[in-house]
C-alpha cells in the first residue's frame, strides 16, 4: 500500500513540475498559437503540491519545489518553513541545502546561512554560493580566509569594496575600512552594518554633517536592534523628543513586550512628567527587566501620582536591593503621608466637637 502511495505521489509531483513548463505559447488544433494564463498555471501547481504534501508528509521533493515557488513569490517565511521540512526528510540533499542558504540570505539570517554553507560539499559550491559564503561569513563575524580569493570570485564592485571594508574594520584599520565602505556606498551598497560602521566612525571623529546624513538613511531601514539603539541615543542626545517617542512607539507597535524599549519609552514619559502614561505603558506590558528597573519606574510613577499604597507595595518588594537609600527615603515619605492623612481626618472632626461642647450649655439652659 505504501509503495502504491509513493508511486501516486511521484506521478503527482511530475505532473506539478510540468505545469509551469506548459506556460509558454501553445498551438491549438488549427495550428494557431495561444497563451496559457501563467497565474492560473501557478495556482494549479500550488494545488498539486499541496495535495501531494497532504497525501504524503514525507514527500520531500514537493516541500522543496513549493519552497522554491514561495521564494519566487517573495514569501520567504513560508519558503524557509518548507525547505526545513524537506531537509528533515533528506538532510544531506545538496540542492535542498543550497535552497536553504538562498532563503536564509534573503531573510538576512547570516549566521544560519553560514552554518548551512559548511554542510555543502566544495564541489557543489557554485560561484554564486561562494559569493554568498563570503558575505555570510563576514556578516556573521566568522574569521575566514576568503579575502585572498575575492578577485577570483568576481564579486560586483560594491560587494567587493564592502567585504574589503569589513575586513579592514575587523582588523582595526579604520582608515581603510571607512574609505572602502564609502566607495562601496557610492557603488550602491547600503546595508545596515555598512551604515552603522560609517555612523560610528563619523561620530567618533565629530563629523556631524556626514553622521546626520547616515542617520537619515538608517531611519529608513531601522530593522535591527543596534540601529534602533543608535537612533534612540542620537534623538535623546539632541533633545529630539518627538522623534525619540515616535521611534519607541513604532517598535512597540510591532513588539509590545520588548523589555529594552518599554523601559526607554517609560523613562522618556517619566522625564516629561507623564506619569499616567508610564503606568499605562508598564501595566499593559508583560515585559519584566532582570534588574527590576521597570518596577522602580512604575513605583516612582505611583509615588508622583500619590497612589501611595500601590507605590508602597512595590517599594517594599524592592527594598532588599536598595543600595542608595532612595527607596528607604521614599518609604519614609509614604509613611509620613499616611500619618498626615490620618491627622487631617482627626482634625476634620475637631470643629464639630468644639461646636457641640460650646452649644450644649446654651441648649441646656433653654
Amino acid at each position: 500500500m505504501k509503495r502504491i502511495k509513493s508511486v501516486v505521489c511521484v506521478v503527482l509531483f511530475v505532473m506539478s513540475v510540468t505545469i509551469i513548463s506548459s506556460c509558454g505559447p501553445k498551438p491549438d488544433s488549427s495550428g494557431r498559437v495561444f497563451k496559457v494564463n501563467p497565474t492560473k498555471a501557478k495556482k494549479e501547481m500550488y494545488a498539486h503540491l499541496n495535495m501531494l504534501i497532504e497525501d504524503d508528509k514525507e514527500a520531500h521533493q514537493a516541500f522543496y519545489r513549493r519552497s522554491k515557488m514561495y521564494f519566487d513569490d517573495k514569501k520567504y517565511e513560508l519558503s524557509i518553513k518548507d525547505i526545513v521540512s524537506a531537509l528533515k526528510l533528506a538532510p544531506k540533499e545538496q540542492d535542498y541545502l543550497q535552497q536553504q542558504v538562498i532563503v536564509l540570505m534573503e531573510l538576512k539570517q547570516f549566521k544560519k546561512a553560514d552554518a548551512v554553507l559548511s554542510k555543502i560539499r566544495e564541489e557543489n559550491k557554485t560561484l554564486s554560493l561562494k559569493r554568498m559564503e563570503v558575505i555570510a561569513g563576514v556578516k556573521s563575524g566568522r574569521k575566514i580566509d576568503v579575502y585572498k580569493d575575492l578577485s577570483a570570485l568576481g564579486l560586483p564592485e560594491g560587494q567587493y569594496l564592502y567585504v574589503k571594508g569589513l575586513k579592514a574594520w575587523a582588523e582595526k584599520d579604520s582608515l581603510t575600512a571607512v574609505h572602502s565602505l564609502e566607495k562601496a556606498k557610492e557603488a550602491g551598497e547600503s546595508s545596515e552594518d555598512l551604515l552603522l560602521i560609517l555612523e560610528a566612525n563619523y561620530h567618533v571623529k565629530g563629523m556631524l554633517e556626514k553622521r546626520v546624513a547616515i542617520l537619515k538613511e538608517l531611519e529608513k531601514v531601522s530593522r535591527s536592534v543596534i540601529t534602533r539603539r543608535v537612533l534612540a541615543d542620537y534623538y535623546k542626545s539632541e533633545g529630539l523628543v518627538r522623534k525619540e517617542d515616535s521611534l519607541y512607539r513604532r517598535i512597540l507597535r510591532v513588539d509590545p513586550n520588548n523589555e529594552e524599549f518599554v523601559l526607554k519609552r517609560g523613562e522618556l514619559l517619566s522625564a516629561r512628567n507623564d506619569f499616567e502614561g508610564v503606568v499605562q505603558l508598564l501595566e499593559m506590558s508583560y515585559s519584566k527587566s532582570k534588574d527590576k528597573s521597570d518596577d522602580k519606574l512604575l513605583a516612582d510613577a505611583f509615588f508622583k501620582l500619590r497612589r501611595n499604597e500601590e507605590a508602597k507595595k512595590i517599594y517594599e518588594n524592592l527594598s532588599p536591593s536598595d543600595t542608595t537609600g532612595e527607596i528607604k527615603n521614599k518609604l519614609s515619605v509614604l509613611k509620613w503621608r499616611k500619618e498626615q492623612t490620618a491627622l487631617k481626618k482627626v482634625m476634620a472632626t475637631l470643629p464639630s466637637i468644639s461646636k457641640d461642647s460650646v452649644n450644649s450649655p446654651a441648649q441646656n439652659a433653654e
